[in-house]
């Protein structure tokens, strides 16, 4: 018989360690940015949307870090899981919203960035779903 909040608490795990990497190249983008907005590499048209793109994988690698830091301490608790939900579903937006600025600015889209920053959190509030439906039965 398989433990209550199995997926939650792996995909809190995940989350975790996936953020730490988003937050690593985060900032490496952002030294990248600073050192040609030096160099004056870009029009000073798109500097919101670099500016833009960077802030969001900031933001949303924090909110998966306290994301995957709340999931695995609500865990085995159905009925606090619906901030488990909420902190989730805000780092799935953020993610998303820092995908599609890379594509928009011209960073490409890489396997790993979708599924860090969409897959993941995507997962992680189905095993939050999953483990709330325990509480209803």
């Amino acid at each position: 018989m398989k433990r209550r909040g199995f997926l939650l608490k792996d995909m809190s795990i995940l989350l975790f360690f996936s953020a730490l990497v988003r937050a690593f190249f985060a900032f490496t983008c952002l030294n990248f940015f600073a050192s040609a907005m030096n160099l004056r590499l870009f029009d000073s048209a798109h500097v919101w949307l670099y500016r833009s793109a960077i802030t969001a994988a900031i933001l949303g690698g924090v909110l998966e870090l306290i994301a995957g830091f709340m999931g695995a301490l609500y865990c085995e608790e159905p009925l606090l899981v619906h901030r488990c939900i909420a902190w989730g579903a805000a780092a799935l937006i953020f993610g998303l919203a820092a995908n599609v600025m890379q594509i928009i600015v011209g960073y490409g889209a890489s396997a790993y960035v979708w599924l860090s920053g969409v897959a993941v959190p995507a997962v992680y509030i189905l095993g939050a779903i999953r483990l709330r439906r325990t509480v209803k039965q």
